[in-house]
């Protein structure tokens, strides 16, 4: 049976101390109660009466006394005490480490408790005293703010504040030395408002639009794109490539002239000839091809005149037969023309009910069309006759066809009167659209030149189809070919659109009109280039015979061409002197605006010294032809003006000052 001891001690501190038999705990109170059987102490003052309520005093000590506590150890581990003063740092600022408060031993070291009310708290200070809390470190301490996520600074991101100017920096280890600064890259997303001066990065839009945007006005339109669109190259190796466009007959290629799949027979209707089969004897055929400019660009066809195209023939099919008699005896009328046709719509092979006619029926009329043989227009008694024989079968327009970048179709109509040949196979590439159109004539009907059933409704048995296959095809017209510059390292910005300079304080005050499009640049003013030397060397080395001291170097890269030599010159060299040639443009690429405006500037100076010459000269010969020298002031003159001239030589000078004095003797009547 347990039983309890009860002392009797000062009633100013407890009336009643109660405590188990066994020792197992302890409780002080006024009542008499037992001690909460799991505390080892139970101090309870709910039975105070009369008098103020009490709390506990643990030992008291001054920092150097609880530093001055021996033997702490392992089992001291939970020893507490209240420490009154303050430990500072050297500089006699508060040391929030070492400051007065509750202290406890961790077995190891001392360790302070916070103050009630002046820790971190997750919900906040619960104060709305800003000036007395907050989250941070204590004023007058000096000490940086720092929020990390481990112990390690030195490799982990982290916050920092510096308690000197309250610089932000993220991810520092040492102070930062801006309003905010960050050691690392930093990624903006999509979500903002429309406030002045947000930034976001647009990653919603397609690859070529995703930039980062900054709002400008604070409304939903505002957002400007912050990065330039160009690319910017260092200390790197380019070889400037110039696409020059030569005169006629170069060659380009739609598809692959060395391979490709082959247009095989029995049907073969994607052919330009096909023969058909069985018992078929008669056939009339027509079919279209559309070419899209930005294939025959991609070819590297300029635009310009076009003389002639051809397909490559794969099956030779004028073999063992004599023409006349039982030769395929072809008749063939091509025509090439402009078309707003991307394509023939639905792909469809073949099939026996007519498609809706969706070519292009204006090269009907030849309006905006080049023939091959024949006369202008579909006439199957005149077009031309054909040997189909293996390799490039070359259809040479009667006038040049002058493309202009658009869309071009080429329309072949094929007239077979014999069972002679085998569908002459080409070779041909496979597009992703419907590029080929075909309309042909069933067997028992009367030979019709495919022509004359280009018109909707077509023949009742006519079968018509299309395809994505179309021959490949060499063009003969002005091609592109690469000119290569001096390779050069160095810096330079690559830019894919067109640069405008305007001097209005609001954008785009220059209308798209004026906007030439990628690669160009437009400036509202004026552009000008360093290379530019406007001097006046060229008159002053003609009248003075020699040149201002500043324009010594410019002078140095004119060259003077005398009249009388002019001609020679031009024939020869086939250029105005200090104006590049086409092979050193070709050679060493663009001139810069600066030097070809120079060298214009001395062009026009050196004509109008050409003008005057052949003004001097003009009326010394206006005087022998219409009229006398009358005085001997005007002989003096003219015959300067003679010896002066740097066009006539030395005999043409002396034969002309012979015969003013002539004339003068001749109209003053002296001897």
């Amino acid at each position: 049976m347990r039983k309890s001891l009860r002392l009797l001690a000062s009633a100013a501190l407890f009336s009643a101390l109660s405590m188990g038999v066994d020792a197992q705990n302890l409780g002080i109170n006024r009542n008499g109660a037992a001690p909460n059987a799991r505390a080892i102490l139970d101090l309870d003052v709910s039975g105070t009466s009369g008098n103020p309520y009490q709390g506990m005093l643990i030992p008291r000590m001054t920092a150097a006394q609880r530093l001055a506590i021996a033997g702490l150890g392992v089992a001291e581990t939970g020893l507490w005490v209240y420490q009154t003063d303050n430990i500072t740092n050297a500089d006699a600022t508060l040391n929030p480490a070492t400051a007065h408060g509750y202290w406890y031993w961790d077995g190891a070291v001392w360790q302070r408790m916070s103050a009630s009310g002046n820790g971190w708290k997750l919900t906040g200070n619960g104060n709305t005293n800003v000036a007395n809390n907050y989250l941070g470190t204590p004023a007058g301490s000096n000490d940086d703010l720092y929020v990390r996520t481990t112990n390690s600074l030195a490799v982990n991101p982290a916050i920092r504040i510096n308690a000197n100017n309250g610089f932000t920096g993220f991810n520092m280890t040492a102070a930062p030395v801006e309003m905010v600064e960050v050691s690392g890259g930093v990624q903006v997303g999509n979500t903002a408002t429309n406030t002045v001066g947000a930034i976001k990065h647009e990653n919603t839009l397609p690859v070529p639009a995703r930039f980062h945007y900054g709002n400008v006005d604070g409304t939903a339109a505002g957002w400007q794109r912050l990065e330039n669109a160009e690319t910017r190259y260092l200390n790197e190796q380019y070889c400037p490539i110039q696409l020059q466009c030569l005169g006629a007959d170069g060659q380009a290629f739609t598809g692959d002239p060395n391979g490709g799949v082959v247009a095989a027979p029995p049907v073969g209707y994607n052919t330009p000839f096909p023969t058909g089969a069985g018992t078929v004897q008669i056939l009339g055929h027509r079919v279209q091809y559309i070419f899209r400019g930005t294939e025959l660009q991609a070819a590297g066809l300029c635009t310009g005149p076009i003389t002639k195209f051809s397909f490559y023939v794969l099956t030779n099919d004028g073999t063992g037969c004599t023409p006349g008699l039982n030769c395929p005896d072809v008749k063939v009328d091509i025509r090439i023309g402009n078309t707003a046709l991307t394509n023939f719509g639905a792909y469809v092979a073949s099939q026996a009910t007519p498609l809706p006619v969706s070519w292009d029926p204006a090269i009907e009329g030849q309006a905006n069309a080049a023939n091959v043989g024949g006369a202008t227009g579909c006439a199957p008694g005149t077009a031309t006759a054909f040997l189909l024989n293996t390799g490039w079968l070359d259809f040479t327009l009667n006038a040049p066809f002058n493309w202009t970048g658009g869309n071009v179709i080429i329309d072949v109509s094929w007239l077979r009167n014999t069972t002679v040949g085998s569908s002459p196979q080409v070779r041909v590439e496979t597009l992703g659209y419907t590029a080929s159109k075909w309309v042909r004539v069933n067997a028992g009907l009367n030979p019709s030149h495919g022509c004359t059933y280009n018109d909707n409704p077509l023949p009742g048995n006519g079968i018509t189809g299309n395809t994505m296959d179309r021959p490949v095809t060499r063009w003969y017209g002005k091609v592109q070919s690469n000119g290569f510059g001096t390779p050069t390292t160095g810096n330079y910005l690559n830019y894919g659109g067109g640069l405008v300079l305007d001097t209005n304080a609001a954008p785009g005050a220059i209308s798209d009109a004026a906007y030439r499009g990628p690669g160009t640049i437009r400036a509202m003013r004026a552009v000008y280039d360093g290379t530019t030397q406007l001097s006046d060397h060229v008159f002053d080395s003609y009248f003075d015979g020699e040149v201002a001291p500043e324009d010594m170097h410019a002078a140095d890269d004119y060259t003077y061409v005398a009249l009388p030599r002019l001609k020679e010159h031009l024939e020869k060299d086939r250029h105005l002197p200090n104006m590049p040639s086409r092979s050193e443009w070709e050679e060493h690429g663009t001139r810069p605006i600066g030097a070809l405006q120079t060298g214009l500037w001395e062009s026009v100076e050196t004509q109008a010294l050409y003008i005057a010459q052949l003004e001097q000269d003009l009326t010394t010969l206006e005087a022998l032809a219409f009229g006398g020298v009358s005085s001997a002031e005007e002989l003096d003159r003219l015959v300067a003006e003679v010896r002066s001239s740097r066009r006539l030589s030395e005999k043409q000078k002396l034969h002309l000052t012979n015969a003013l004095r002539a004339r003068y003797t001749k109209s003053s009547g002296t001897k």
